[in-house]
């Protein structure tokens, strides 16, 4: 299953949302989109293995407080096709 998680710190890495993320369960990947100047650009995504664990990982976490900013975790919608 895979998850959004909106307003990150942009000092944040790869690394520390893996390991937040796998209190939960275990974690597949976490994409990290980047501007042209590879700088964070405020969110990212969590696939997670298996879906109970992610459905618990959003309940626990969204709205929590990581640096200074509340986060928005979500389960991610599919991108309609243009």
């Amino acid at each position: 299953m895979e998850i959004f998680i909106r307003n990150l710190p942009f000092s944040i890495t790869r690394d520390e949302i893996r390991a937040c993320f796998e209190q939960w369960g275990e974690v597949a990947y976490v994409r990290t989109p980047r501007d042209e100047l590879g700088n964070l650009r405020g969110f990212a995504f969590v696939g997670m293995v298996h879906a109970r664990d992610a459905m618990l990982a959003i309940q626990e976490l969204n709205g929590e407080e990581w640096r200074g900013r509340r986060v928005d975790v979500s389960q991610a919608r599919q991108r309609m096709a243009r």
